[in-house]
């Protein structure tokens, strides 16, 4: 793949819609229903959703909040066949249009409201957006303009590309926050996009990974009201060895983020560590910290997924391959996955464990059993084979305990249909579901949201309790059950 390279001056300026409002060609996305969603994230007593509109049926993508009150009363707590719920929660419920293709979400509490950071692939950018009081906005006080196709404003609107940004950066994806690098933190956007090349010998990426200002973006908006020029928001940096960056994870209790890669280095699977600082001409930049090597595997295709405990000391990454690992010696496969174990204090791999054939994100769910004990319980999305792998990973040696199939024995329903996510509910937000340990995941292929309940201390108990949507068919023509 080749893409990060140094800015045209002939580049063209951000496409922008001028003077009024203005939208694309087409259907706007539906209000009820979710359309190929990608991400979810939570904030407050709400769970927002991204529809990517993969097939572009639509003329945008969109940002769903939806009530987790409503959500819990659309899944039993007791025993019996999940629910199929066709329709999405009707109160609480707000929504913006955005571009194409979206990627992760992200929420930054800011006092009484959060901004909300979306990435979109189809147009390069980086919406951020408001949340307050239940409901999305992505609109700025008297500002008429908005960016062709969506509710947002120019300055709402972070283009990855600015002209004055020197590093191409295209298919921004993953998205975090630390709080380093200024006065409001820094949210740092890894893109899909990268160049090969050759050093020592070998196949190499060079991967980037863009830095947003959010101080920046608060000038802009002023700027933009009062009708002036604005600045650029966003400065990308260039990495040797990473390839495309499929995952963030922050560190607790530091400013150093984790970034799983795909295609960094050949036959060899890395999560980078880095800290964001604030350059000494007052520019942000990356740290690189170190490279933690996780497997060594000819047809190894990178890691794509990666997550840290709450206490710092470990992290854990799915890591994907084009065929059957030397770990078994079995035949070959089209994919094979594996979820590596690193020791944080020393940067170092502790185990890799077998299991599944194409792992994206993951989820740690830590916690006391009610006789005490520490249970470390690690659920893995596997977009092949739709499947949730449930692993305890208390000990450094994770053991499979359980699958969540994706159907009921004997049911053509598909519950969970190419989970890209596993979101676990934090436990602040559990008093708004009942105290229920709930997890959600968006189901790209169908177009419903999955909901788990992971309360049992049995995690072999745990199951998909209800899907909500409309089920749509992989093309999204038309409904299905």
């Amino acid at each position: 793949m080749a893409v990060p390279i140094m800015r045209r001056a002939a580049l063209a300026l951000f496409a922008l819609a001028a003077g009024c409002a203005e939208d694309l060609p087409g259907f706007p996305p539906p209000s009820d229903q979710l359309h190929f969603p990608v991400s979810v994230a939570v904030d407050g007593a709400h769970l927002l959703i991204v529809s990517s509109n993969f097939d572009q049926r639509y003329n945008a993508g969109s940002v769903m909040a939806l009530s987790l009150p409503g959500l819990a009363a659309l899944a039993p707590s007791t025993a019996g066949d999940p629910a199929i719920a066709r329709e999405l929660p009707p109160t609480g419920r707000s929504q913006i249009k955005i571009s194409q293709f979206g990627g992760q979400i992200l929420v930054v509490p800011r006092g009484n409201e959060s901004e909300v950071y979306v990435a979109s692939r189809r147009a390069n950018r980086v919406t951020r957006a408001r949340f307050s009081g239940g409901a999305l906005d992505c609109s700025n006080g008297v500002v008429q303009g908005r960016v062709l196709g969506t509710d947002c404003t120019p300055a709402r609107t972070i283009d990855v590309n600015a002209l004055a940004v020197d590093i191409i950066a295209e298919d921004p994806f993953a998205l975090a926050f630390v709080p380093s690098g200024g006065p409001r933190g820094t949210v740092v956007v890894g893109n899909l996009q990268f160049l090969s090349g050759s050093l020592g010998g070998g196949d190499i990426g060079f991967g980037t990974i863009g830095l947003i200002d959010p101080a920046v973006v608060d000038g802009n908006l002023t700027a933009e009201q009062n009708g002036t020029l604005t600045a650029t928001a966003t400065r990308n940096v260039l990495v040797a060895g990473l390839g495309g960056t499929t995952g963030f994870a922050v560190i607790p209790g530091t400013d150093e983020i984790l970034a799983s890669s795909a295609d960094g280095v050949e036959d060899q699977a890395v999560v980078s560590r880095f800290g964001v600082v604030r350059t000494s001409s007052n520019g942000l930049t990356l740290l690189r910290q170190n490279d933690i090597s996780v497997g060594r595997v000819s047809g190894v295709d990178g890691t794509r997924g990666v997550v840290a405990s709450a206490g710092g000391t470990r992290a854990y990454a799915s890591v994907r391959l084009r065929q059957r690992s030397s770990i078994t010696g079995r035949g070959a496969t089209i994919f094979n996955s594996a979820i590596a174990v690193i020791s944080l204090p020393d940067n170092r791999l502790i185990s890799l464990t077998e299991v599944g054939e194409e792992l994206g994100g993951l989820a740690l769910l830590e916690r006391s059993t009610p006789n005490a004990a520490f249970q470390r319980l690690l659920y893995v999305a596997d977009i092949r084979s739709d499947r949730i792998f449930v692993l305890d990973a208390t000990t450094d040696v994770p053991v499979l305990v359980h699958v969540i199939e994706p159907h009921l024995l004997g049911s053509t329903q598909r519950l969970i249909a190419s989970p890209g996510q596993i979101l676990i509910l934090p436990e602040a937000a559990r008093a708004q579901v009942d105290g229920r340990t709930l997890a959600f995941v968006p189901n790209f292929a169908n177009s419903t949201l999955a909901v788990l309940d992971l309360g049992d201390p049995d995690p072999r108990k745990h199951r998909v309790v209800a899907r909500v949507g409309r089920a749509l068919s992989d093309d999204g023509t038309e409904e299905v059950q």
